[in-house]
């Protein structure tokens, strides 16, 4: 299993459990060593084949978010290529659940509820709360209505038509459009950015940005790469292509001098960068993805690279899998 399908089993377990308010704990557990282990960039099945056991776990428990507990899961895992702790949390719960919880905004409690009340198969489950919905069907369940009920449809709509793709497929897709960008002579920096840069289990939406003094070229350059099917927008400071592959990519564009500021604004998450600005606020300082403004005087200073920019905060730079609104700022201040 790769790191990103071990996080969606924990982050699924973890829905799964905070169904009993008495887990409280155990889900907070769960949540962190799925964020976790979905941004660590060594595979952990790898450090598990080129060490022994005992080694693997010594390794597994130093890492920040996994711990004891965690450790023993994924050495039993890997060891026997099941984890007999996750059998007893799942082995009562209804059919379809999983395919639900996959949706944005149905969640496992809600989930439970529908699977309970209306039969239904993990293959046909979005299929199934679809039609039910359209038929109004949902409305009168105890914790839903009729706005919930269209915001299902508009949900499965949505999810069915972009849905989220693993990390693995998310950072292919976007390799090859960061290589057709590299011809374009006026683009001088490409970068991944958002959950894709900070290595999240799975991906929403693929956003890229590309540093350019000269947006008219940049522009023309890219309405002719050969894998995009059409430009859907093109105003400043964004580009939003769909590809041959029918996906949708922005492109947003920053000037060469504010590269820092852009890329570090951009790559979030959202919670790191609220703690950010809080931090920065403190010092009489705010931030955008233009640079940085002294409050007191006016003066905005740009920055070409992320770690000028954490500098004039007095931080080293934080690696973007490790911005997740914890404990970071504080570990990365000089």
């Amino acid at each position: 299993m790769t790191n990103q399908q071990i996080a969606e089993v924990m982050e699924f377990i973890s829905e799964v459990i905070s169904l009993d308010k008495k887990n409280i704990f155990r889900v907070k557990a769960y949540q962190e060593a799925a964020e976790t282990i979905a941004q660590w960039n060594e595979q952990l099945i790898d450090i598990y084949k080129e060490h022994t056991k005992e080694e693997a776990a010594k390794i597994y428990d130093n890492i920040p978010g996994i711990g004891e507990s965690i450790t023993k899961k994924l050495i039993e895992l890997f060891s026997t290529g099941d984890i007999k702790a996750f059998q007893k949390y799942v082995v009562d719960l209804p059919d379809g659940m999983f395919s639900l919880c996959q949706v944005n905004g149905i969640g496992a409690k809600r989930a439970y509820k529908l699977c309970q009340k209306f039969p239904m198969k993990e293959a046909n489950a979005l299929e199934r709360v679809m039609e039910l919905a359209s038929q109004g069907k949902i409305r009168d369940l105890e914790g839903f209505g009729e706005k919930s009920e269209q915001d299902l449809i508009l949900a499965i709509r949505d999810h069915q038509t972009t849905g989220r793709m693993p990390y693995d497929i998310a950072k292919k897709l976007a390799d090859q459009v960061v290589e057709k960008l590299n011809e374009c002579k006026s683009i001088t920096k490409v970068e991944v950015l958002g959950s894709l840069r900070r290595h999240h289990t799975s991906i929403g939406d693929v956003d890229l940005g590309i540093a350019t003094d000269d947006i008219k070229d940049t522009s023309q350059c890219i309405k002719k790469l050969d894998i995009a099917k059409r430009v859907v927008v093109s105003g400043e400071g964004l580009i939003r292509i769909i590809l041959n592959s029918g996906q949708q990519v922005d492109i947003k564009i920053s000037a060469e001098d504010e590269w820092g500021s852009f890329l570090q604004h951009f790559t979030g998450s959202k919670e790191h960068n609220i703690m950010l600005r809080r931090y920065a606020l403190k010092k009489g300082l705010s931030l955008s993805e233009h640079g940085i403004l002294n409050k007191k005087t006016g003066e905005m200073k740009k920055y070409k690279t992320e770690s000028a920019f954490y500098k004039a905060l007095g931080m080293k730079l934080v690696p973007p899998n490790e911005r997740m609104g914890g404990d970071e700022i504080e570990r990365y201040q000089l």
